[in-house]
């Protein structure tokens, strides 16, 4: 319950809180936070009513989720979220905007490096929406770069391996090995891989 009055009567389990101006606010789970402070004074005092009963904190949402994930390894996001007295009627978890589990396993080789958005999206039962995000990015080196080209052969997205062993041989050699990916995209190779290794051979042309 929000009211605005000239006088600041006793109301019970309310809070009182004097504003000198008109001052556009927001309610937080700390109260109420002045958004800004316009020019425009109103005479006299105006009071802002806060029934503490009737307010509701927001959810808690903590995303556990690493900074960094090696492309070859694999790793694990969840997402908490606790129920500050509003009850939760839905939460929904996307990974880059596509809906997600929770808690979320990420595979090797899954996702090209970059960087990638963990969303997270609360519903209370008074139908107030909640959102949060975390982001974290999947990289590359030198010394695990062997590892994705393994994996891609043991998931069956390079289908000879000889072609492995080829790719292999060529991780220190990178326009060797971006000239044997290319060569073999499609073919031997999965296009989603071979462009999955591409961008990681651009990656640890730049860094090197």
């Amino acid at each position: 319950m929000l009211k605005l009055g000239s006088r600041g009567e006793d109301v019970g389990d309310s809070t009182v809180i004097t504003v000198e101006q008109l001052t556009p606010f927001r309610l937080t789970g700390e109260g109420v936070e002045p958004l800004f402070y316009p020019k425009i004074s109103i005479p006299g005092k105006a009071y802002v009513v806060i029934n503490e009963s009737e307010f509701v904190a927001p959810p808690e949402i903590t995303i556990h989720a690493p900074s960094m994930i090696l492309q070859s390894e694999k790793a694990e996001i969840s997402v908490n979220v606790k129920d500050n007295g509003g009850g939760i009627e839905n939460t929904t978890v996307t990974l880059d905007g596509k809906q997600a589990e929770n808690p979320l396993v990420i595979e090797p080789i899954s996702l090209s490096i970059g960087s990638n958005t963990i969303g997270v999206t609360v519903f209370d039962r008074e139908g107030n929406q909640f959102s949060k995000e975390s982001t974290f990015t999947v990289t590359i080196d030198e010394d695990h770069l062997d590892n994705v080209i393994r994996e891609a052969g043991e998931k069956g997205l390079i289908s000879n391996q000889g072609i492995v062993q080829s790719l292999l041989s060529s991780v220190e050699n990178l326009q060797a090995l971006e000239n044997k990916v290319r060569a073999q995209s499609g073919k031997h190779i999965d296009e989603g891989v071979a462009i999955l290794l591409l961008k990681d051979i651009e990656y640890l042309k730049g860094h090197k």
